[in-house]
């Protein structure tokens, strides 16, 4: 009569043969030496591992769930103190990268301008929004019109004034847009030659089509007047760079980041940039009064103009800008025909 056997090493159960009770021999699962029970008056061989038979018990595979468990709670621990870290050390990385990208993006501004101050000093006045054809239609961009005060003369001795911006030479000069034209946070989706900053355009502005505005013109003062804005994101007036249609005062969503666009706004969280027209950049926050923005950007509306944002704008008169004060006014839009000339800006 079978024996029923347990053994005392691997717990594995077993069926043996009464005529090996009381015999030793290896435990056919663990192999080591086991003693099968004895039975009264039995008298048998040696001990032989075959004759146990084994029943479909679970207790080897009992033992693999139990390390498979334990494995799978040592890695879950493993991924605990891993992320937990990382959830807090991955938004600080963000947010450092974003602020250097929008300290980038404001040295943008202050390049343009600085560009906008040597195009002052050498034409007594700033740039026009664009030159007309002969039709009196926008043909040339501001932002072209200052190339060789970024550094950029080659690639503005190449641009023709002798076709409109998009003409078929002009069209393949596009893609050296200057980097000082594009924000880095700026949306990818946004066209690959578009500019993140443009010029508001209207009469009274520092940027009017009528007339060639110089300092002298510009009695709110620099440090109350806006020269560029940022205008990127869903907002974003979408303009390639070449492109002389800025959006104009009576177009602009004066909110902040507002919609429908085209609006100051940008892909910085909370806000955007703009750049004074004394050279210096301002961070404008979505909650900003809009009426603010309004009197910041006419250049002789004297509105008690209130610090932009909560950030302190020193009194009028205060600048440090040492520009030409000569006007050089003129009362009707540039002619892209006076392009013949060697300077097509001079007045």
């Amino acid at each position: 009569m079978p024996i029923p056997f347990t053994c005392p090493h691997c717990g594995t159960r077993t069926q043996v043969d009464e005529k090996y009770a009381g015999q030793s021999g290896p435990c056919f699962q663990c192999g080591k030496t086991v003693q099968v029970p004895a039975a009264s008056g039995s008298q048998t061989p040696s001990f032989d591992a075959s004759a146990y038979s084994p029943t479909p018990t679970a207790p080897a595979k009992s033992n693999k769930l139990i390390w498979i468990f334990s494995v799978a709670i040592m890695l879950l621990a493993l991924c605990c103190v891993i992320s937990v870290p990382m959830a807090i050390i991955l938004p600080a990385i963000n947010a450092t990268r974003e602020q250097a990208r929008r300290l980038t993006c404001e040295n943008n501004l202050r390049q343009i301008g600085v560009a906008l101050q040597s195009y002052h000093d050498a034409h007594g006045c700033f740039p026009p929004p664009y030159l007309v054809d002969a039709e009196g239609q926008p043909a040339h961009s501001w932002r072209v019109l200052i190339l060789p005060f970024l550094g950029e003369t080659e690639l503005y001795d190449r641009y023709s004034f002798d076709e409109p911006w998009n003409g078929p030479h002009n069209q393949q000069l596009e893609q050296e847009m200057p980097p000082v034209f594009r924000c880095p946070s700026a949306d990818p989706a946004l066209g690959l030659y578009d500019t993140n900053y443009v010029a508001v355009v209207g009469p009274g502005l520092l940027f009017d089509p009528s007339q060639r505005v110089a300092i002298a013109d510009v009695t709110d003062g620099l440090e109350h007047t806006i020269a560029v804005v940022e205008s990127s994101g869903p907002s974003g007036a979408k303009l390639p760079w070449m492109s002389p249609h800025d959006p104009t005062h009576m177009a602009l969503n004066t909110k902040v980041n507002g919609v429908p666009g085209p609006a100051i706004s940008s892909d910085h969280p909370g806000g955007a940039n703009v750049l004074l027209a004394d050279g210096e950049t301002r961070f404008l926050s979505d909650a900003i009064d809009p009426q603010i923005l309004q009197d910041y950007l006419t250049i002789g509306g004297h509105e008690s103009h209130q610090p932009l944002d909560g950030t302190s704008i020193a009194p009028s008169g205060d600048s440090n800008v040492s520009l030409d004060a000569n006007t050089g006014e003129a009362d009707t839009p540039l002619d892209a025909g006076e392009e013949a000339t060697a300077d097509p800006a001079a007045p």
